[in-house]
């Protein structure tokens, strides 16, 4: 097992542990490994003097052990850290007994303020008293317990200057540690954040136009607005209701799928707006939000390369298409706090949808509005007066290429 697989392995948490508990769990296990260490250190130095808390060191670092192995497969970080302050305050408290205040032991005590906030409560109440019993001990050490051994033993003051300085240091290379890991967490933390603020924002801009999701980031209100010349495209899949009673679900949605994810391609090559698809229904429009002079020309381009995919795409041959346009002012815009999304209303859009409906398998069926303006560049059939349901009747033209 390399370095890094063993860390990775002490390290590891129970999947039953919240995500957002984690990163805390792990600064709180590496400040019971920084603890351990230094027993590890004071037991080569007891060691050295012949000191019987030499062995209790040992005692103290396989408890520490214990407590990161409770702390990693069950969480329960109040129970764990009431259990490290007590183990860490009575050896301090206990080496202070034995070795006096002039041997720094009173140093690591500062530490635990920082990692009794380590884990993430509920509420700050048990991390303050903790920190109230830990500030007591250090209390309880300096006026009581460094005066309660008057047998101690006089060790060199060389030996005493030595524990002195590595409790010292030892204090401070912890509180530097937690300081520089707290430093990448926090870098991590962030980079993270931004990472999903940008999926969040790709998301929201798959959703809506890229100005409209600004707009509903700044302002929560009703976003409306009105346009004068706005092309309007409905595509619907034919005989899509008989064509779901010969396929499995499966099946049918794979296929509507690479339908409508071919059309999506064309509209972001074209620089269109996709609105929204409606069971087997697919609408665009073009020239908003943002002003464009050869929307409507686009649009043409794009219902002509829509039905050539639909002629030369193998997996769709058996499927055909309806496409009506037509171009006029709409009303656009995002209601709704909920499930919210870019629509239009008017007279354009229903114009449009009658369009599609009256129209013919594979072909561009338009009004006389777009054949106006698209007849210097497009070539047409004309269709003559069409009965149109709730409109009365309407020259009508089929889009049949460019010139």
């Amino acid at each position: 097992m390399t370095i890094r697989e063993f860390l990775e392995d002490f390290y590891s948490l129970s999947p039953n542990i919240e995500r957002e508990r984690r990163k805390p769990l792990h600064a709180f296990m590496l400040a019971m490994v920084l603890a351990n260490t230094w027993c590890l250190v004071f037991f080569v130095y007891f060691m050295i003097i012949g000191s019987w808390i030499a062995y209790l060191t040992l005692v103290y670092g396989a408890i520490g052990v214990g407590l990161i192995h409770m702390l990693k497969t069950r969480g329960n970080e109040k129970l764990w850290t009431v259990a490290f302050s007590l183990q860490l305050v009575t050896m301090l408290n206990l080496c202070i007994y034995y070795f006096g205040w002039e041997s720094g032991f009173h140093y690591p005590l500062l530490t635990t303020f920082l990692f009794t906030f380590l884990p993430r409560y509920k509420s700050f109440w048990f991390p303050i008293l903790m920190s109230i019993f830990n500030f007591s001990s250090i209390l309880i050490g300096y006026y009581i317990i460094q005066d309660a051994n008057p047998d101690r033993i006089e060790y060199s003051e060389t030996m005493i200057n030595a524990m002195h300085f590595t409790n010292l240091l030892a204090t401070i290379l912890g509180l530097a540690i937690m300081s520089v890991l707290f430093q990448i967490d926090t870098h991590l933390s962030e980079k993270e954040v931004s990472h999903e603020k940008k999926k969040s924002e790709d998301l929201l801009h798959n959703i809506l136009p890229i100005s409209i999701a600004d707009r509903l980031k700044e302002d929560k209100a009703v976003i409306a607005d009105g346009f004068e010349n706005v092309s309007v495209m409905f595509a619907d899949i034919v005989g899509f209701t008989q064509m779901s009673e010969r396929k499995t679900p499966d099946e049918l949605v794979a296929q509507l799928n690479a339908v409508f994810t071919k059309f999506d391609e064309l509209v972001e090559h074209y620089g269109l707006e996709k609105i929204k698809t409606i069971g087997d229904a697919y609408m665009v429009s073009g020239g908003l939000p943002e002003h464009d002079q050869g929307h409507l020309h686009k649009m043409a381009d794009m219902a002509l390369v829509m039905l050539r995919i639909m002629r030369e795409t193998p997996e769709l041959e058996d499927m055909e298409i309806r496409i009506g346009m037509h171009a006029g002012p709409v009303v656009a815009g995002v209601i709704g706090v909920k499930k919210f999304a870019y629509d239009l209303w008017g007279d354009t859009v229903n114009t449009a949808s009658r369009m599609e409906s009256n129209g013919e398998p594979n072909k561009v069926n338009v009004t006389e509005n777009v054949k106006q303006q698209l007849q210097d560049r497009f070539e047409f059939e004309q269709r003559g007066l069409v009965n149109i349901k709730g409109k009365g009747e309407m020259q009508m033209f089929f889009l049949t290429g460019k010139k």
